[in-house]
């Protein structure tokens, strides 16, 4: 805007507000050159955080998420892809080819990308959640064998089945029946 910030002579300038920018390069035989960029903020996208995901297996469907980021906003004016890293997702690189199928671990991170698509800005933002397998194993069936009398009933104890279905879970969070 007409005013020359001390000190801003490299290549790169961390811009804090909006406005013009002047730029003047002087080349080794004196001559100039000078131009003008227009810095303006768009508002931020009215996005919010996914949740992290819960599963009994090692199976996920990321895109549970996708409402949950849009906050209500219109699905077909953003681009949500599914990142395994931090520098993919900035990058909108390497994207989790089936996030509806997803084979996660437990405590995975999982990155989002987000492009808005209808402001025709290059606007992009990134979230993250974690994948919690709550079951990782599934109780196996009892057998026994029938008792002398052979008549094809037995007594199973099914408590014993108890832990194996809770996992890592609280007890005190669950009735089993």
């Amino acid at each position: 805007n007409g005013v020359n910030i001390p000190g801003a002579t490299s290549y790169t300038y961390t811009v804090c507000s909006a406005g013009t920018y002047g730029i003047v390069i002087t080349f080794p035989s004196g001559c100039q050159q000078l131009d003008d960029m227009i810095i303006e903020y768009l508002p931020a996208m009215p996005l919010s955080n996914p949740v992290d995901l819960y599963s009994a297996t090692n199976q996920f469907n990321l895109t549970l998420n996708t409402p949950t980021i849009l906050n209500g906003q219109t699905p077909s004016d953003f681009n949500i892809n599914y990142h395994n890293s931090l520098i993919d997702a900035q990058n909108v690189a390497n994207i989790i080819g089936n996030p509806s199928n997803y084979i996660g671990f437990d405590g995975e991170v999982i990155y989002v990308s987000i492009q808005d698509d209808a402001s025709g800005s290059d606007c992009k933002e990134t979230r993250s959640f974690v994948l919690h397998i709550t079951n990782p194993l599934a109780p196996p069936d009892l057998v026994t064998c029938d008792d002398a009398s052979n008549d094809g009933s037995e007594i199973f104890d099914l408590t014993v089945q108890t832990p194996i279905v809770l996992g890592t879970n609280n007890p005190a969070d669950y009735t089993i029946t």
